[in-house]
């Protein structure tokens, strides 16, 4: 399993986002290099609302060497598909290999937990003075925009900076981690609260605010009481003259999917976003709070974002776990990190037990939006882990026609009708798709789970997706395309029109006229 040393890189973070390296085989890269980042063209990553949106930057997590860019399996969009990928080979000290890359995510000690609250208090003063003018916001935001290579790290991948607009006037931090199996988010808050705390009062600078909504899981009991204690000892610090930003902290239900961008922002203010329109679209940054953490480390010390924590949960795995890792990160080297014992492996899952993808490549790359991995026993449950059970064991999917018993429609967490979405995603019917808001599904699988058909929903509404989105870059590409050939054609028709008028001039110059019929 540890023969392949190499992180893998993918130029695509989201389907059509696809990146430009900067770098080649054979370049050496330090840690933490810009080595991708985002063209300016059409077919880049659209927005279901409408209006694309660039990519983020891609850094090399570690120092080495660029030996390949190749197609390599990834998955996007809950899909998995071939993308071009860096592969980069880190350089090792005598002995080392990338498990020594992976680390075991536990409380800090003491004195470790003071010195990172010293570069957090020297920081952060001149962090938030760097964002007073509207002007040095500005310039903030070009950064995330270009240099920070922060994407949302809750599962959604999408680029932060098309968050942090000038219409949000109201920000929610969503801490509300409700997959089964996935603890990253709780990880973080336990380990790093200052880089939290510090990362609420910087992203409100940001945006010119005076407050934020802090929405955290009604269970996280021990992360909440250390983000208040940790927010009074910054407040302390800091110095009652300096005006920070008021923190109120939402308890939100652990019941599954209350983490949904919908569900949390009615939970904090009580707007319901319609179906397929973003929080931002109603004046509402929702940022998932790895997501904030990442952005506070680079507010405060420009790091941009390279390695994450993803859990590993199942009972396939001796050492079970939040970990730090690479971006790039073959999964197998986690697993084999985290003690996976193949003789127990029933099936393997990529993100939590109900949204997760099943995978039989265990090469598969970790990329910025990966949180977890579930290597399942046989008594492990979970929607996304039967199917990986089913898929490993080589079990026929067992599933019979819909029934129209009409189950999935008061399941469903932001209003859709399943049923429908379910026939026109059989008959690839786009304009039903549309009306029926297929880009407002968040995928929780609720629907699934209460089929008596047993219809494998969630992965029919996944491939129309990635279907709808191709079709729509193929429209773009082909509108493009016919403005530039209507551009062209006019081009010419001007520039003989013109070249008609000098020679006519010309000729009447030299006294050369026309022979009468």
């Amino acid at each position: 399993m540890s023969n392949f040393q190499a992180l893998v890189l993918p130029l695509s973070q989201r389907p059509g986002a696809l990146l430009r390296p900067l770098v080649k085989p054979g370049d050496q890269v330090t840690a933490a290099q810009p080595v991708a980042v985002a063209e300016p063209v059409v077919g880049g990553l659209v927005d279901p609302t409408g209006g694309q949106v660039p990519a983020a930057t891609l850094h090399s997590p570690l120092a080495g060497t660029v030996t390949d860019c190749r197609e390599h399996e990834v998955l996007l969009g809950g899909q998995l598909v071939q993308v071009p990928c860096l592969i980069v080979e880190p350089t090792f000290a005598p002995g080392e290999s990338l498990k020594d890359h992976v680390q075991l995510v536990t409380a800090a000690p003491s004195a470790a937990r003071s010195h990172i609250m010293a570069r957090i208090v020297a920081a952060l003063p001149n962090a938030l003075d760097n964002l007073a003018s509207p002007s040095a916001r500005h310039k903030a935001m070009d950064a995330i925009a270009h240099d920070s290579g922060i994407i949302g790290l809750g599962g959604g991948g999408f680029p932060l900076h098309a968050k942090l607009t000038a219409s949000v006037c109201r920000i929610v931090i969503n801490a509300a981690e409700c997959e089964p199996y996935a603890d990253a988010d709780n990880a973080l808050m336990l380990t790093a609260p200052g880089e939290v705390i510090a990362g609420c009062f910087l992203v409100c600078a940001l945006l010119g605010l005076n407050e934020l909504t802090f929405a955290i899981k009604r269970s996280l009991s021990a992360a909440r009481d250390l983000l208040e204690t940790v927010e009074a000892q910054l407040r302390r610090l800091l110095g009652s003259e300096r005006q920070l930003p008021r923190i109120t902290l939402l308890n939100i239900p652990a019941h599954y999917p209350a983490g949904a961008e919908q569900q949390v922002v009615k939970q904090a203010f009580g707007i319901e976003i319609p179906a397929g329109e973003r929080a931002s679209q109603a004046g509402v940054a929702c940022i998932n709070v790895s997501t904030l953490a990442a952005l506070g480390r680079f507010l405060l010390w420009q790091e941009p974002l390279s390695h994450r924590i993803v859990t590993v949960a199942g009972a396939a795995v001796a050492r079970p776990g939040n970990y730090r890792v690479p971006v790039g990160l073959p999964a197998a080297q986690l697993l084999e990190a985290a003690g996976l014992m193949e003789a127990r492996l029933a099936g393997l899952v990529h993100g939590g037990g109900m949204m997760g993808v099943p995978l039989q490549n265990t090469w598969l790359p970790l990329g910025k939006s990966s949180y977890c991995l579930v290597a399942a026993g046989s008594n492990d449950t979970g929607l996304a882990v039967e199917h990986a059970v089913r898929q490993r064991s080589g079990r026929p999917l067992d599933a019979s026609p819909c029934i129209r018993c009409g189950f999935c429609e008061p399941v469903c967490p932001v209003g859709l009708l399943p049923q429908q979405l379910h026939f026109a995603a059989v008959a690839e019917d786009s304009d039903w798709l549309q009306a029926y808001h297929l880009s407002a599904c968040i995928e929780c699988g609720a629907c699934e789970a209460v089929c008596p058909s047993k219809l494998p929903l969630v992965a029919e509404y996944r491939t129309a997706k990635l279907n709808e989105h191709s079709n729509q870059l193929a429209r773009q590409k082909a509108s493009h395309a016919r403005l530039r050939f209507e551009q062209r054609t006019e081009r010419l028709r001007v520039e003989a029109l013109e070249r008609d008028a000098k020679r006519a001039a010309r000729k009447a110059a030299a006294g050369i006229r026309r022979p009468k019929p």
